[in-house]
């Protein structure tokens, strides 16, 4: 909030199909965010997309149960 503009901070490389929730927990305590944003395509009926999705939104139930923050999903 200090800012008035989100930014990059980091990149968290994935292992396999999941980031790496430990550095995620790293960043979280360092900046103590109000809320965490994913970004996540448009849904379509593309299989592959359809399933990229879910994959996001597994993440983000994932990321809200660790950490207690709220996750807003953006395209």
């Amino acid at each position: 909030s200090l800012l008035q503009i989100s930014h990059p901070v980091t990149t968290i490389v994935a292992e396999g199909m999941w980031p790496k929730i430990d550095q995620i927990a790293e960043l979280i305590t360092k900046w103590q965010p109000k809320l965490l944003i994913v970004g996540c395509p448009h849904m379509s009926d593309n299989p592959q997309k359809i399933q990229l999705v879910n994959t996001i939104n597994n993440f983000v139930k994932r990321l809200e149960r660790k950490f207690a923050l709220q996750v807003v999903i953006i395209n």
